[in-house]
């Protein structure tokens, strides 16, 4: 299951994120985007994804619109991964193992969103990258992705099967989560919700 911060808020509802298709799956832990986002004008999130990562960051709601819908196939997540860390003739097993932060796993989503044609969220996630921490906040990514099957298969060779489709924000948001490692983040919301002035997420 994947666990969610503050969701509550957002939403009234709570949820099990998994991603599933042939086999290969992808469990990413997430918080809810739900109807009442417009409401916040992103400052809550800002705030949220600062304090996981460190930095300022300073997000627009239509920059976190642009998130929330974007998806990417998860192999070609990994093969922007792969190329992102510089790792050639790679497995996927490899790219997992290997030593990264979540800076490189914003480029590697801006990388698939540009190719996609997602101009918004490419620009989105660079954006993110250059106002948090994220270069210096080191990531394990066998916590973020699972391969499944195809872990032993080499990056960019034919796959049996489709590619599942990943959310871009629940991505995000899993490798902030799974960055900070557990820590409390005490968020000042001020005036971005009424009636909660702060929260301590742990």
């Amino acid at each position: 299951p994947g666990r969610m911060f503050f969701a509550k808020t957002f939403t009234d509802t709570c949820c099990t994120m998994t991603v599933t298709a042939m086999s290969a799956n992808a469990q990413l832990a997430t918080f809810s985007l739900g109807s009442r986002l417009a409401g916040l004008s992103g400052g809550a999130i800002n705030g949220l994804l600062g304090g996981l990562l460190g930095g300022t960051v300073n997000l627009s709601l239509m920059d976190y619109n642009a998130l929330a819908s974007a998806n990417v196939g998860l192999f070609d997540f990994a093969k922007a991964l792969s190329t992102e860390l510089g790792l050639t003739g790679a497995s996927y097993t490899d790219v997992l193992a290997a030593s990264a932060n979540v800076g490189n796993v914003l480029n590697a989503l801006a990388t698939v969103t540009q190719n996609n044609g997602n101009t918004t969220a490419s620009a989105a996630l660079k954006t993110l990258r250059l106002q948090s921490n994220a270069t210096s906040t080191p990531i394990t990514l066998t916590k973020l992705l699972n391969i499944g099957p195809f872990s032993s298969a080499g990056v960019g060779d034919p796959i049996s099967g489709p590619n599942p489709q990943i959310s871009v924000m629940d991505i995000v948001s899993a490798a902030a989560a799974i960055a900070n490692g557990g820590k409390m983040v005490n968020l000042n919301l001020g005036a971005s919700i009424p009636g909660v002035a702060s929260l301590v997420l742990s």
